[in-house]
């Protein structure tokens, strides 16, 4: 399969989006790379996951049975929330919505397994979120391969292996 790039995956979106996501600059380019990082991630182990591209959201949803389940693993925000949720940090302070906090990740995971991950592994989470506390989030890091035990653990999790 053809590699993902930046520019595959910001023409994966409708213009409209595209339009939108410009009006975030920055944000909007590590959106598009952990986006791209994902992608690749996700077609080089080979997981059953479809992309599913919105507005303000990348969610990679499992395929079951051949068919695209309403299970969302993870997914990657443009914006600090998506908008029926909100998180707060590691100190249980609410985190707002400043344009300065980057495009984060979000994973299906309990808090529980993130503590366990992180003393395994040191894949530092940085919220829980408040809605529903099995929403872990994490900054995006330089190469998305620090954070593969984490997307392989939520993978095999909903995968039930």
């Amino acid at each position: 399969m053809k590699k993902w790039t930046i520019e595959r995956v910001r023409n994966s979106f409708p213009e409209e989006f595209r339009n939108y996501h410009e009006g975030y600059k920055e944000r909007c380019a590590l959106f598009y790379r952990g986006i791209t990082d994902v992608l690749n991630l996700v077609e080089k182990k080979e997981w059953e996951l479809v992309p599913k591209f919105r507005k303000e959201v990348c969610s990679f949803f499992l395929i079951n049975n051949g068919a695209v389940g309403r299970e969302r693993i993870f997914g990657i925000l443009l914006k600090v929330h998506l908008p029926y949720g909100s998180s707060v940090d590691r100190n249980g302070e609410s985190i707002g919505g400043s344009l300065s906090t980057p495009p984060r990740l979000l994973i299906r995971i309990t808090e529980e397994e993130a503590k366990q991950l992180e003393r395994q592994y040191g894949c530092e989470f940085c919220a829980v979120g408040t809605s529903n506390p099995n929403r872990i989030y994490y900054y995006i890091p330089d190469d998305i391969t620090d954070l593969r035990p984490v997307l392989e653990f939520a993978y095999n999790r909903h995968r039930g292996n």
